[in-house]
């Protein structure tokens, strides 16, 4: 699966680690949270994603800005940010 904003999705230590990303669980949340169309979308993407240094850059510091709002909102959907 490419970069893509809803691939991003916290794990548990169990799931990250021992279960080495739990991917068939994490496939059921996906289909479950946004439809088995767009996962099948995700899983065929192929098309290579050069990031230059400062795209790379610029996505950290939305991604921890957003990180910080979501803490600031005691919220924990991504949806509500995109």
């Amino acid at each position: 699966m490419r970069f893509n904003f809803k691939n991003i999705s916290l794990q548990c230590f169990s799931c990250n680690g021992p279960l080495s990303s739990n991917a068939i669980n994490y496939r059921l949340g996906l289909v479950a949270r946004y439809g088995e169309q767009f996962v099948n979308g995700l899983e065929s993407d192929k098309e290579p994603r050069q990031f230059t240094l400062e795209e790379v850059i610029l996505i950290g510091k939305y991604y921890k800005d957003l990180c910080r709002r979501m803490m600031a909102d005691d919220s924990r959907e991504l949806e509500s940010y995109q």
